[in-house]
This record gives structure tokens, sequence and C-alpha cells, in this order.
């Protein structure tokens, strides 16, 4: 737990952000702002789109399908494993809190199985490719820590 805390430190310091925090979690009540656990946003897409940049977005514990590819253009990080109450990073468990983001949008893949029911599943995160030129060289764009991806796409973009 000291080594996550001590990571988390380093990655806000490498980034040079503020703490200001975005929460996310699928069992809050629909229309939060994502403010606070209890005004937390149910979707992640919800809290990218509410971001300016720079924001770390909390993840509460839950099985998380957008539905579409997640595009990010701003530096952000995302962080998993709270179960909800955390005040700091350093609070988070991503062994008992498991925060789950899927690109199984039917829910009908079947573990083991990775041919069929897959033609549903879709890259879970796209990233602009000129973060790094928009922010410049070695600049973390985006961090993702304490998350669990499954079932998502990974066939190259071609649009």
């Amino acid at each position: 737990m000291k080594q996550f805390y001590l990571l988390t430190v380093a990655l806000l310091a490498s980034f040079g952000l503020s703490a200001q925090v975005i929460y996310v979690d699928i069992d809050a009540a629909p229309g939060g702002d994502g403010s606070s656990w209890e005004q937390a946003f149910t979707t992640i897409t919800a809290a990218v789109d509410a971001a300016s940049g720079g924001e770390q977005i909390w993840i509460a514990d839950g099985t998380y399908s957008e539905g579409v590819s997640v595009f990010i253009s701003k530096q952000l990080i995302f962080l998993g494993g709270f179960n909800g109450t955390e005040a700091t990073p350093g609070e988070s468990n991503p062994f008992m809190n498991i925060a789950t983001v899927t690109g199984d949008v039917n829910g009908d893949d079947v573990d083991g199985d990775f041919e069929n029911n897959r033609t549903d599943n879709i890259r879970i995160f796209e990233i602009d490719s000129l973060i790094p030129e928009l922010f410049g060289p070695g600049t973390p764009s985006v961090v993702f820590q304490g998350l669990t991806f499954t079932n998502g796409q990974t066939e190259p973009f071609t649009g």
C-alpha cells in the first residue's frame, strides 16, 4: 500500500497536477456532477467529458461498459480501486475494490472463449496521438492505475 501511495504522489508530481478530482461510481444515483462520491458520475465517459485536463478521475469498484470507445484528448490520471468513501489516493485498494472497464458492449462474452460473441466488442479507450505534441515531450499524457481492462478490441484504428 505504501508503494502505491508513493507511486501516486510521484505521478502527480510528474504531471504537475493539482489534486482536483472527478468521481465515478457505477452505483451512484443518476444525475451527479462528479464533484464527490455522493455526486459521482455513473460513467467514465461523463467524467472525461467534464474534465478540462489535468484532473484525477477516481473510479469506484464495479464493472463499467461505456458502450462506445472513450476518446481522450486531455491529460488525465485514472485511478481505480476505490469503494466510494476514500478521501486520498493512498486509500484506494485495487485488489479489494476491483474496478473493471470492459469492451464487451452486449455483456455476452464467455471467459476463455476468444472467438464467439466478440463482434460487439470495442476499443475501450482511444487516446489522441497529438497529446505529447500539445503538452511537450516527456510529459505523461494519460495514466491508468488500479484498473482492470477486459474484452476490449485490439484492432488498429482505421477511420
